[in-house]
């Protein structure tokens, strides 16, 4: 009977074995090779599978399931610090998640969330900055994550496929030159057969990453068959009012296109700024009128926030070491290094400020240093400073922004100085 209907090469019994040793690896070797050679006698051959579909092959045959278990959540709220297992319920429903929300909304809490999911797959954590890139990393560290999770940046990423660019020609590349740098790193890659996709991919501060290629990148990266957008699983977190507006890139319509692929939530409610609201309010009006702060009623609306004038950059530093420093070295101050950081505009940084001042060489004193890639996970208790858009997507309890007087030119900077603090932003404007 089995003689008749089956062939005996295709056939693993205990009787034939011991021709292979006893390896069943061994005999389906065999087997295929067989099978290959039986076809071919029909004119039908199969070319050896390519490392992208081994690679596809391997992950539908070996899935790795998530535990879903109400209980194993309970350690992820913890690590989270949110109350709301129905929050997290809705990120693992839908493959593709688009999250829309201010400042301090909770996008990031979700993010850890959803990576707290997955942390048995391969994945890619796409930062916008290198500070925020080390301070994710710090955090999956301790979360001990970090072993299958790639963490890096947009830039970064494309400079590694691309290392005779260096990184300061990448990043003067215009929106069209870098989506036109990631078309043709993809299809490159696709023509050497090294494209492999990952399990999930993260994207952080994705509204600057929109008009540069993203969609490209989601759709080579993530699923199979270059249809990413339609198959693969991604979380993308995005706030519009923090994009360069100004430049007059479409951000807004082509989030909305990315939209059609995704489930798309808003966050409307600031978690962060919750014990100061004037905050969120603040950072508002700033958008429509940066001069705000010389409003005749600012302190009646905003009596939480502090503003200081400064005649010159000397006088921030005799600010800085007298009310920031100070209190911080003192042993039994409440106010501690690591809940501090001092923001300053980009302007103050580069020896071009009057009489070719530079904040950076006053601020050479013990106890305040810059904040780097190599201490930004730290708890020191050292007074830190860095520029405003380098701290984008970070946060600290206590900010203290350092500007130059208000106007169109500076409100962006003035918009994303203000929305990092949790708790407290003092407000100091140098004339």
């Amino acid at each position: 009977f089995e003689s008749k209907l089956i062939d005996s090469n295709l056939l693993w019994t205990a009787y034939n074995a011991s021709s292979f040793n006893n390896s069943i690896e061994a005999f389906l070797l065999r087997a295929i090779e067989y099978s290959k050679n039986k076809h071919k006698r029909h004119f039908r051959n199969y070319e050896d599978l390519t490392t992208k579909e081994y690679s596809t092959v391997k992950k539908i045959l070996s899935p790795k399931i998530g535990d879903r278990n109400h209980n194993a959540s309970v350690n992820t709220l913890e690590w989270l610090g949110i109350h709301n297992i129905e929050i997290l319920e809705g990120l693992y429903k839908n493959q593709r998640i688009l999250i829309e929300g201010p400042p301090g909304s909770g996008k990031t809490t979700l993010a850890k969330a959803f990576i707290d999911k997955k942390k048995k797959k391969k994945g890619i954590y796409l930062c916008w900055n290198n500070l925020l890139m080390h301070f994710t990393k710090s955090l999956l560290d301790e979360r001990k994550l970090s072993s299958n999770i790639e963490v890096t940046t947009f830039f970064r990423f494309f400079q590694r496929l691309n290392p005779e660019i260096d990184y300061g020609k990448l990043s003067r590349l215009s929106e069209d030159e870098f989506y036109h740098l990631v078309k043709e790193t993809i299809s490159r890659l696709e023509q050497e057969n090294r494209l492999i996709p990952y399990d999930f991919i993260i994207i952080d501060e994705a509204q600057d990453l929109f008009d540069k290629g993203l969609d490209l990148f989601i759709n080579s990266f993530s699923g199979y068959n270059g249809k990413g957008l339609l198959n693969g699983n991604s979380l993308i977190l995005y706030d519009i009012d923090q994009s360069y507006s100004n430049s007059g890139r479409n951000v807004s319509e082509l989030a909305d296109l990315i939209s059609e692929y995704y489930s798309h939530f808003k966050l409307n409610e600031v978690k962060r700024s919750i014990q100061n609201p004037d905050i969120r309010k603040l950072s508002a009006e700033i958008l429509d009128d940066p001069k705000v702060f010389s409003s005749e009623d600012f302190e009646g609306s905003y009596s939480n926030i502090t503003v200081v004038n400064h005649k010159d950059l000397h006088s921030v530093k005799k600010h800085i070491v007298k009310t920031i420093l100070t209190p911080i070295r003192e042993t039994d101050s409440s106010l501690k290094g690591n809940d501090c950081v001092i923001l300053i505009e980009s302007t103050f940084l580069k020896g071009g400020y009057k009489g070719n001042e530079d904040l950076r060489e006053l601020l050479i004193i013990k106890d305040i240093e810059e904040l780097t890639e190599s201490n930004v996970g730290d708890t020191a208790n050292k007074l830190r400073y860095t520029s405003v858009l380098k701290f984008k997507g970070l946060e600290k309890k206590n900010v203290y922004l350092v500007i130059s007087e208000p106007s169109e030119l500076n409100k962006y900077e003035m918009f994303v100085g203000i929305t990092r603090a949790m708790l407290n932003v003092e407000i100091n404007i140098v004339a």
